[in-house]
């Protein structure tokens, strides 16, 4: 038979360099979980029987004589992404003979579906990580209960490719392995990144047409934004100029020195920050959280603050892209790749939004910024010790790190998703004009699973984004002093945590709403509510997570 070769990953990336046989397990829909111990969950099983003659950083296809079939749970984000029906990943399956019968679940319904697994004891070969299906206790104890295995000892032999770029980059590295040295999920590595910063960054959008109409600049500091949002209510008739969620967005509190709002909608580990010094704060103890009350407070009691902030939905991007787009409102908090929505809901032909800087109190200066996971590591896929032949699955994710299986995995195929041209990637009209936008359309059309991912380099970047958006994201990065947080907790400090901070989110959240709709509340808490909340345990909270922090920061 034919049997083509393929080289390690050839794509411009300057960046790199710096950092089972008919089935493989039995069954058809999901397997059961061995009872396995640690140190059979991190033994070699038997090799599968591969085609060819491989040299070094050398991919032979098919990886299999016989096709093989396993089972996968994957998290969507929408509902029409059935992953049977996935097209890269059907030919993905043409070149290897490796096929995969899937689970296809959105993110509301995933935590829920994978409880269910874990309690049954039933689970697929492969199982998609997100937030709403992350182990109770962690990856690590995941690993520890024998469910995961540990990937660490088998990526070197089988995903070289894969082992050379991750254990090049001690960031990375670091990232990917738990506080006892596992690797219990084989992750997408971000290797390149538009400045070198996150691939998506939230940022304050306004109605540039209106600064033109009345002769402002762009707002940098909160007087300039307090001057903004006056003239946007007095002059323009906003209701409310200011419809950004501020207490869950937190575009503007790093200018206070707060860096994770406390009212946020993170689990209660990722509600902590660390400074440049290393050490944990949490944000509703902080002088900084009060003055930005003070701040949130005066403009609320003179209409520049939406009114209905309590009510309306953190993630109801339509009904802010209409508040904006009839004038109801001038200010909104977004990702420049969410404009498309707002420009299509404008009643006005003038109708024009512009980027501003983070807000501080200064001007010009860079605040910190927090980002609640890896910098260079993305979602991940575990692979659970019920499957028999972890080495085929990774020997399947190797391949997707050559230049061929790589571009297949990002952009679709060639001709029809993208063209090379010059040696790079174009992205087709097809992909840019879609209606769900260039980024989203090629996550859905792809799967949204790469192990090299590529879609936030600077080529890709500047293509689906003119060169006035990349001007307003440029000042989004100018602005952004990003800090990744990314430690984790053993199963006993998660739970002393879930304890300590049930009762103090609720007390925060509740007293941050009081505190905006009414001054004398922000005036005061530093000595009421800031007295109160150490008085429920925060400070044993935040020894916790400084120990997590600490190991984090200690891995190798």
């Amino acid at each position: 038979m034919n049997v083509k070769k393929h080289r390690l990953l050839t794509l411009s990336i300057a960046f790199l360099l710096v950092f089972s046989v008919l089935t493989a397990c039995k069954g058809s829909g999901t397997t059961t979980v061995k009872e396995t111990s640690k140190a059979e969950t991190t033994a070699s099983t038997k090799a599968p029987e591969t085609t060819g003659t491989k040299e070094p950083g050398e991919v032979s296809l098919p990886l299999v004589e016989e096709p093989v079939t396993f089972t996968g749970f994957y998290v969507v984000d929408l509902a029409e992404d059935d992953m049977n029906k996935n097209e890269v990943w059907k030919e993905l399956s043409r070149r290897t003979n490796i096929y995969f019968e899937w689970e296809t679940v959105v993110q509301e319904n995933a935590n829920e579906r994978y409880t269910l697994m874990l309690s049954s004891k039933m689970l697929p070969d492969i199982i998609s990580v997100k937030t709403s299906t992350t182990y109770p206790g962690g990856h690590e104890q995941a690993v520890e209960d024998g469910v995961y295995y540990d990937l660490r000892p088998m990526l070197p032999e089988h995903a070289p490719l894969y082992w050379e770029v991750l254990s090049n980059n001690p960031e990375a590295m670091r990232d990917a392995v738990t506080d006892k040295g596992y690797i219990p999920a084989f992750y997408q590595i971000l290797v390149e990144l538009y400045r070198d910063m996150p691939g998506l960054i939230f940022g304050t959008y306004l109605r540039g047409d209106w600064l033109e109409d009345l002769n402002l600049p762009i707002p940098e500091t909160y007087d300039d934004w307090y001057t903004t949002l006056k003239a946007f209510k007095e002059e323009k008739g906003a209701e409310f100029p200011l419809a950004t969620f501020l207490g869950y967005n937190s575009t503007f509190l790093p200018g206070y020195g707060i860096a994770i709002s406390p009212v946020s909608l993170n689990p209660v580990h990722q509600k902590f920050y660390p400074d440049k010094n290393n050490k944990m704060h949490f944000g509703g103890i902080e002088e900084g959280w009060a003055e930005y009350l003070q701040m949130l407070s005066k403009w609320y009691a003179e209409g520049l603050y939406d009114r209905d902030f309590t009510t309306r939905g953190v993630f109801d991007l339509p009904g802010r892209a209409q508040l904006i787009g009839t004038g109801k409102s001038g200010a909104i908090g977004i990702y420049s790749e969410w404009l498309g929505m707002f420009y299509a809901n404008a009643v006005d032909e003038s109708f024009k939004l512009v980027g501003a800087p983070m807000p501080s109190k200064k001007g010009g200066e860079k605040v910190l910024t927090a980002f609640t996971r890896s910098k260079y590591l993305y979602d991940p896929i575990a692979i659970t010790t019920a499957c028999e032949q972890p080495e085929l699955i990774l020997q399947l994710f190797n391949y997707m790190c050559t230049d061929e299986g790589s571009r297949l995995v990002n952009f679709g195929f060639e001709g029809e998703q993208y063209v090379i041209e010059n040696g790079q990637v174009k992205l087709t009209e097809k992909t840019l004009n879609h209606d769900l936008g260039p980024l989203a359309y090629l996550e859905s059309f792809t799967g949204n699973f790469a192990p090299f991912r590529l879609q936030f380099s600077e080529n890709i970047v500047r293509q689906i984004n003119s060169p006035e958006v990349m001007e307003y994201k440029d000042r989004f990065y100018d602005t952004t002093d990003p800090v990744y947080i990314n430690y984790a907790l053993t199963a006993e400090e998660g739970q002393r945590l879930a304890t300590l901070m049930g009762d103090i989110t609720t007390y925060v959240d509740e007293e941050y709403a009081l505190a905006v709709m009414d001054e004398s509340v922000a005036a005061n808490w530093m000595d009421v509510q800031a007295a109160q909340i150490k008085s429920m345990g925060i400070d044993e909270a935040l020894d916790i997570v400084q120990a997590a922090w600490d190991r984090y920061m200690a891995r190798k």
